[in-house]
Parts: C-alpha cells; structure tokens; sequence
C-alpha cells in the first residue's frame, strides 16, 4: 500500500493521473425544496447528484478497460469478420466514452 500510495503521488504531481471525482461532505445540511428530475426538457437542468457521478465515472472506466481488451483481440485474430466485428465494437465504446465524459465535464468534473 506504502508503495501504491507513493507512486500515486508521483503520477498525481506529474499531471499524469487524474483521480476520481471527489465529493466533500457537507458540513451542514442543505434541505431539498423543489424536486425536479425531468428537468432539462422543461426548464433549468439541475445539477448531477452523487450516485450519477459515480455511475458515469464507473462506466467511463470500464469502457476504457473493454476497449483494450477488445484491442487486443482484434490485433491478434485471424479471421477478418472478427476482427471488423471487434473494430467496430471499440469504435462504439469509444463512442459512449465521448458522451458519458461530456456529462461530466458540463458539471466541471474530470472525466479521466
């Protein structure tokens, strides 16, 4: 753990790692008055609560980890449908990648 948490830091201070994002907790309680989830369509858009930036971020993360892995395949596979079928599969990954980041961003978080 010594070694994982120094090497963190390193990357960290390099500009190398980007970490999750990060939540504070609050120090005082900031009571809901007005509920609206479907805003967006009508109105103001509301601000991304913490389960959603969790969620994004995880898929983020489990997209990129896919993709290499399909990268992988698709360098070392002999058939060449399959290996368009995996192409094509990363390609979409990529895809959702680019738009799950962008929810993130317009909240001013790091998306990776």
């Amino acid at each position: 753990m010594e070694l994982f948490n120094e090497t963190t830091d390193l990357l960290l201070s390099k500009g190398l790692e980007v970490r999750s994002p990060y939540i504070p907790y609050l120090q005082e309680v900031d009571m809901v008055e007005r509920q609206h989830f479907l805003a967006g369509w009508w109105g103001k858009q509301r601000p991304i609560t913490a389960p959603e930036i969790t969620h994004l971020y995880s898929n983020i993360q489990t997209n990129y980890i896919g993709t290499a892995v399909i990268t992988g395949f698709a360098q070392v596979v002999n058939s060449k449908d399959v290996r368009d079928y995996l192409i094509r599969g990363k390609e979409i990954s990529m895809k959702q990648i680019e738009v799950l980041s962008k929810y993130l961003q317009e909240s001013d978080l790091p998306a990776l």
